[in-house]
């Protein structure tokens, strides 16, 4: 059974946030995000890899955006992890199977 979640980027789409509060989002790891300025997302679920070889695949957390919760514990490859967050853009935490990490470099190297 899968669990709920209130929004989901489906592969091969681009998702753009304005102005949203979004409780869990779920991310297919080949699509597109943008979260832009005044956008709340209070857990960002990521799954699978980000395939490198397609520079459509990435999160973007723009400035004045919140992702409160950016869990990576469904990620296959951290290396092909792309998220770009912006200087004046909030993230509350970055957790991966229970671990929680202060960015995503460290992430990245554990």
């Amino acid at each position: 059974m899968w669990p709920v979640y209130d929004v989901a980027a489906v592969n091969y789409s681009t998702t753009t946030l304005n102005n949203s509060k979004i409780g869990s989002f779920y991310f297919w790891n080949q699509a597109a995000l943008i979260v832009n300025s005044g956008s709340v997302i209070e857990e960002l679920i990521l799954l699978g890899n980000m395939n490198n070889g397609n520079n459509n695949n990435y999160i973007n957390i723009n400035a004045g955006a919140v992702v409160k919760v950016i869990d990576l514990s469904k990620v296959t490859d951290k290396n092909r992890v792309k998220i770009n967050i912006e200087a004046g853009a909030t993230v509350g935490k970055i957790v991966a199977n229970g671990v929680e990490y202060a960015s995503l470099e460290e992430y990245k190297n554990a």
